[in-house]
């Protein structure tokens, strides 16, 4: 995994998606996000390896070695669900044909934000490709 494929990830969770995989970081992320795990010296009968399985807990623990590590809850926390669910109201209302300044209004956001938002559009217009996940 190349750490573009997980631009959305806090730089924690996409170095343990680098080496355990995405899948793992996410799992983590789940059980543990917003607070700190011990990183065993090894994965056999750990809670780590209980989380994410012993082989990707291995890994873990060969990228970061034993001690704390705190966990972010990168995508699956509550902020990034209610900013996804606010570009999706966002993209919503572009989608009516509304001005900068209206969709700001109807969505309580700045005019900076809308104008973010439909760049990112028309980018992934343009190459959905590098924004497919």
């Amino acid at each position: 995994m190349n750490l573009d494929s997980a631009p959305d990830l806090p730089p924690t969770l996409a170095l343990i998606a680098e080496a355990a995989g995405l899948p793992a970081a996410l799992t983590l992320a789940k059980a543990r996000g917003g607070r700190k795990v011990t990183v065993p010296h090894r994965a056999s009968g750990t809670k780590l390896a209980m989380i994410v399985g012993l082989e990707a807990a291995e890994k873990i623990i060969q990228a970061f070695g034993a001690g704390d590590l705190e966990i972010p809850l990168g995508p699956i926390g509550n902020m990034a669900q209610q900013h996804r669910a606010l570009r999706a109201k966002i993209i919503t209302v572009i989608e009516t044909g509304a001005s900068n300044s209206q969709v700001a209004g109807q969505c309580g956001v700045c005019v900076r934000t809308v104008k973010r938002v439909r760049a990112r559009m028309r980018e992934e217009k343009k190459h959905p490709d590098l924004f497919s996940q």
